[in-house]
C-alpha cells in the first residue's frame, strides 16, 4: 500500500509517501524494492490519457494448450544456518580387513578393529595389493591381452 501524507498538492508541492509491502499472508516483506510513480492528473485529463488495468498486462489471454502448475507446495526451503555449519564427521568403521602380501605373492588376511579414516585408507591400499597378488595367482602363466 502507498499512502501520501497529503491527498492534494499545489503545483510544485512536496509530500511524503508511506509505503508498506506485505506478502500473501499480510506479513511485512523486509528489504523489498518499490517503484512509485506520481502523475499530475490534470495534465492526464487534458490529454485524455487513461491508465490501463495492470492485470491485463500481466495476465494476458493464453492459448488453449497452456496449463498452470502450482509447485510452491513441493518446494522445501532449507535453514540457511544449517548450510553455514560444517558437516559432521563420518562415523568410524567398526571393523576392517587388513591384508598383507608377501614378496612371493602369498597373502594373509587378518580382522582388526580400525581407528577412523587412516585405518580405512590402509585397508583399501592393502586390499588393492591383495587384488593384484590374486590376479597374478589366477593368471596361471597365461599371457595378458595387449591392447
Amino acid at each position: 500500500t502507498a499512502e501520501p501524507a497529503d491527498a492534494t498538492l499545489a503545483p510544485g508541492g512536496e509530500t511524503k509517501v508511506s509505503v508498506a509491502v506485505k506478502d500473501h499472508r499480510g506479513e511485512p516483506v523486509a528489504n523489498s524494492e518499490v517503484a512509485v510513480v506520481i502523475v499530475d492528473e490534470s495534465v492526464l485529463a487534458l490529454s485524455r490519457y487513461t491508465i490501463s488495468d495492470p492485470a491485463n498486462v500481466f495476465y494476458t489471454p493464453r492459448g488453449s494448450g497452456v496449463q498452470d502448475h502450482h509447485s510452491r507446495k513441493d518446494v522445501l526451503l532449507g535453514n540457511p544456518v544449517d548450510v553455514q555449519r560444517a558437516p559432521p564427521p563420518p562415523p568410524p568403521s567398526p571393523v576392517s580387513e587388513t591384508v598383507s602380501v608377501s614378496a612371493d605373492g602369498a597373502s594373509a588376511r587378518k580382522m582388526a578393529p580400525t581407528a577412523g579414516r587412516a585405518a580405512s585408507q590402509e585397508s583399501r591400499l592393502s586390499f588393492g595389493l591383495y587384488a593384484i597378488a590374486k590376479d597374478r595367482d589366477d593368471a596361471g602363466g597365461e599371457t595378458p591381452i595387449n591392447l
